[in-house]
């Protein structure tokens, strides 16, 4: 039987409050009241959906807002839920130790650890840091949990819609170039822990040390960055409350709400970040009711066209290890209140389930400088009036796998420095051609023939006459989408085949060199449909490439020419056939060389985690 995606939903929500109502045993006494009346509301929507599998609207909307209610009646319901199901849900990685195993009193705000040599030496530190902006960058690590990964990326995203970097650049120096520095500057004062990966050069990964993170909260108070409640989870400046952090489970019900406390909250406020709220809509709601928790009604968009002065709404996720961590919405019915938001500069969905598309009241966002949509992989269809946003420099929709397409306006985005995720499913590169500004892109594709001699001039003008330095591409198996065409496309595709072949008998052969643009100084391909390298990838045609990955895919060798690139990384080819000795005479400047799962590339001196390094004189 084919089931609608909300019937669907509906059977994930009611077996997550299943397992959750199995773990609140120990609150029984407390609990036993809501718990009752929660079990006889899960009777009823069971009972409900097992009669009528196909329900009416009102209805599925109804049982949607019973289970919201549920949900909430529930403490920490989605930490319970997930803590034996995520394994199932996201099959990646591996999970890092528990915050409990390592987490240490809270020491910020007592008078023995403020005049401690310890945080008088952090404050030292502090104090110490070179310009105002890395002071600045410093306080925002008071906002995370302890021992949590913080990536650069998020950081590099965050700290640009909180206008402390450039998203130009300047000069040479793109954002990341100057997060990357401000980020060494910190760790080598031991502020922050690079994580330990063998396998990368560049550390992009990084901790917070327990008495560090004390500190920066500390510092984070006395400058009115933010304040802390007596659960350990941040609130916003105590004098003018223009910030607000989400934080899970039940820590906002019956805490202090900044709407009563401060009634221009909607004329200050600047930012709203996620901490860790598994539910966004759900909290916002909360807010916009100025904390009646009440969930019949929704007045999230009202709320949102009076944050006029908003800069960075973060609702999506920035934890580092994806399978601790779920974000989900009942409804994108709040996106539509974005349209007043003349001010932000950064909107971060990130990884939030049940987002199919965008609103197009999103074209009204004239100051956004970041959208991330990673991994929103329900994402479908971006809004045509994204050409709108003329002032944004970074676009993430990189594993948005449901997306067969990008909106045409894209080529009036002529600011765009970093876009990840451009899909050529029904869409094509010349839509990048007046992008001379993009350094960094990658694409997705399904295309055997990809990049054909079209692709080749955009990826070349982009190179040649723009900055673009850093491409990678993916081919992917086609038909992942399990979508029909429209009545007619198959007829019109066939129709520009015939006219591509006519024109190729029509045209006089072209005497440019059909190739990858030759300033790249870092190529990443993945899944290469090919056993022998194409014509479009030759090394003497790459003088400034650095870095080389190739992953995935039939590629049996890498050809007879002498490759520039210094950092290789091989992963994931079992075809590949090759010996050190002659992997050396290929990369005759190679310094970094990692393998991983390549049985056919052998006798290298590898470690453990299949990388090898030249030495370095001292």
């Amino acid at each position: 039987m084919n089931r609608k995606p909300q019937f669907e939903k509906l059977l994930s929500n009611i077996e997550y409050l299943r397992e959750a109502l199995g773990k609140t045993k120990d609150l029984e006494e407390k609990l036993n009241e809501p718990i009752q009346s929660i079990q006889s509301n899960l009777v009823e929507v069971i009972k409900n959906i097992r009669e009528t599998q196909n329900m009416e609207g009102a209805f599925v909307d109804a049982i949607i807002k019973d289970i919201k209610t549920l949900k909430f009646q529930i403490p920490s319901y989605h930490k319970l839920a997930l803590s034996e199901t995520s394994a199932n849900l996201i099959n990646r990685g591996s999970r890092t130790p528990k915050q409990s195993e390592f987490k240490l009193p809270n020491l910020y705000g007592h008078q023995v650890f403020d005049g401690s040599p310890a945080f008088k030496e952090i404050q030292q530190v502090f104090d110490g840091l070179d310009k105002d902006t890395y002071r600045k960058c410093f306080l925002y690590f008071a906002v995370f949990p302890e021992n949590v990964v913080l990536k650069k990326r998020f950081l590099t995203h965050w700290w640009i819609g909180e206008g402390l970097l450039d998203p130009s650049g300047t000069g040479d120096a793109t954002p990341e170039d100057v997060a990357g520095i401000i980020l060494k500057e910190f760790s080598d004062k031991g502020l922050i822990v690079p994580v330990k990966e063998e396998q990368k050069m560049i550390k992009k990964r990084f901790r917070v040390p327990p008495l560090v993170r004390s500190a920066a909260i500390t510092l984070a108070r006395k400058t009115q960055f933010l304040d802390y409640d007596s659960g350990d989870n941040p609130t916003g400046k105590s004098s003018d409350c223009d910030r607000i952090f989400l934080v899970k489970g039940d820590n906002y019900h019956g805490r202090q709400v900044p709407t009563k406390t401060n009634m221009k909250l909607e004329q200050t406020m600047k930012s709203i970040f996620n901490v860790s709220q598994p539910f966004p809509d759900a909290a916002l709601e909360w807010l916009a009711k100025k904390g009646e928790v009440d969930m019949t009604t929704i007045k999230v968009v009202e709320w949102f066209l009076k944050l006029r002065k908003l800069e960075v709404l973060y609702l999506g996720r920035w934890q580092s290890v994806v399978d601790e961590h779920q974000i989900e919405v009942e409804s994108m019915e709040f996106l539509k209140g974005l349209k007043k938001m003349k001010q932000l500069r950064l909107l971060s969905l990130q990884g939030i389930f049940w987002i199919n598309e965008l609103p197009n009241s999103i074209k009204s966002l004239k100051n956004l400088r970041v959208l991330d949509l990673k991994s929103c992989h329900n994402l479908e269809k971006l809004p045509e009036g994204m050409g709108s946003l003329r002032k944004l420099t970074h676009l993430d929709v990189s594993g948005c796998y449901m997306l067969d397409r990008m909106p045409k306006s894209i080529s009036a985005l002529t600011e765009l420095r970093v876009l990840k995720g451009f899909v050529t499913g029904m869409s094509n590169l010349n839509d990048l051609k007046g992008l001379m500004k993009l350094r960094k892109l990658s694409i997705n594709t399904s295309r055997q023939d990809f990049p054909n001699e079209t692709d080749l001039r955009v990826l070349q003008d982009l190179g040649e006459h723009g900055v673009l330095r850093n491409l990678t591409i993916v081919w992917g198996a086609e038909g992942l989408k399990p979508k029909q065409p429209p009545p007619g496309v198959g007829k019109v595709n066939i129709m520009r085949q015939l006219t591509r072949q006519l024109s190729k008998l029509s045209t006089p052969p072209s005497d440019v060199i059909l190739r990858l643009p030759k300033e790249l100084q870092k190529l990443e391909i993945e899944c290469l449909p090919k056993e022998e390298l194409p014509d479009w990838i030759n090394p003497l045609n790459l003088p400034s490439l650095k870095k080389l990955y190739i992953r995935g895919g039939k590629l049996k060798d890498l050809g007879t020419e002498p490759w520039s690139a210094e950092v290789v990384r091989l992963k994931y080819m079992t075809e590949l056939k090759i010996e050190w000795r002659n992997l050396q005479k290929s990369f005759p400047n190679l310094k970094y060389l990692q393998r991983v799962k390549c049985p056919r590339v052998t006798f290298c001196p590898c470690d453990v985690n299949g990388v090898w390094m030249k030495h370095q004189p001292q």
